[in-house]
């Protein structure tokens, strides 16, 4: 199939701006150019193609003479895009979804079958995200049947490798959880300390190192697998204090706020999670720095999983999702 038969907009940085004729460009050389950036590699692309290195360097010629550019060069980390190569990779890599896309929507356009998405996602961004996005997702994909396990990270993490899972919505792991996986970063979160409105602590000034080890009113934190926990001692061994013995751990967010809003319980918590009741004034947060506890928030994937048009479709909703759409 000739690739001029799909809509690339390659015009407006090839050759001067001029229009370029892809009569000649077919599916081969668009996958031998995604395959090449993809490796880095023309000897590893060449096996991936099942076809001959050689094959693989006349092919990308052919697609540089059509181009007018250079697509790649050599060098001790590879063989690395130029940067209108990279810009051109970009535009291939969305046609050939775009096309993807178009072909797995076919037999729901017919009547036929269903696309169910597995998904697994963390307690905040089920919690605040993905109620959102998938009502938009209904609207864009009708007919996606969506499947959502949740957990705590080791376990969602297990479902990912074992393919239980086609992709998971969450904080941020560690680097050595991430293993042959990717991660790509949707939104920021940050973690704050609030009270109710009407606790003791609001009545008269304190010094907060104080108030934080007090063991008069609970500590409410995350379990102590979660990145944000690690942080948060982090942060309390940085200001040369011990996280007090009155505490309570967990991820259970309606059971911290319950605990916050009817107990005296200070509670480390999710600006996501708790931004509609600070504006309503039934929480209020404490003078406290905690811009070191910025949580970035997003989807992780196998390291070539490419996904189909729905689950790329749900990615993108997320990712354009504002603060006040989730508050």
């Amino acid at each position: 199939m000739k690739a001029a038969r799909a809509v690339i907009a390659l015009q407006p940085f090839l050759s001067g701006g001029a229009a370029i004729e892809l009569r000649n460009l077919s599916m081969r050389h668009l996958r031998c150019v995604v395959e090449v950036a993809r490796t880095r590699n023309a000897a590893q692309a060449a096996q991936a193609l099942n076809i001959t290195p050689s094959a693989v360097s006349k092919t990308l010629r052919e697609v540089e003479e059509i181009a007018g550019i250079v697509l790649f060069t050599g060098s001790r980390r590879g063989t690395q895009p130029t940067p209108e190569g990279a810009r051109l990779i970009e535009r291939i890599n969305l046609a050939l979804s775009t096309l993807q896309a178009g072909f797995e929507q076919l037999p729901r356009y017919r009547g036929e079958g269903v696309t169910v998405l597995k998904i697994g996602s963390l307690p905040i961004f089920a919690a605040k995200v993905l109620p959102v996005a998938l009502s938009r997702l209904a609207r864009e994909c009708p007919g996606v049947q969506v499947q959502i396990a949740s957990g705590v990270r080791p376990d969602m993490l297990d479902k990912l490798r074992r393919g239980d899972i086609d992709m998971m919505f969450g904080r941020l792991p560690p680097p050595e959880d991430l293993a042959e996986l990717v991660f790509q970063q949707l939104l920021v979160d940050r973690y704050l300390f609030v009270v109710r409105a009407g606790h003791p602590l609001l009545a008269r000034q304190q010094r907060l190192d104080d108030v934080l080890t007090s063991e008069r009113f609970p500590l409410l934190l995350p379990t102590r697998e979660t990145v944000t926990w690690t942080e948060i001692a982090r942060m309390f061994k940085a200001r040369g204090l011990a996280l007090p013995q009155h505490r309570i751990e967990t991820v259970d967010v309606n059971l911290s706020l319950a605990l916050t809003m009817n107990d005296d319980a200070i509670w480390a918590a999710s600006e996501l999670m708790v931004a509609d009741r600070l504006c309503r004034g039934e929480l209020v947060e404490l003078a406290l720095e905690t811009d070191l506890l910025q949580a970035p928030l997003g989807v992780i994937t196998g390291r070539d999983w490419r996904g189909d048009f729905a689950a790329r479709a749900l990615i993108d909703i997320c990712g354009q999702l504002s603060r006040d759409e989730l508050s």
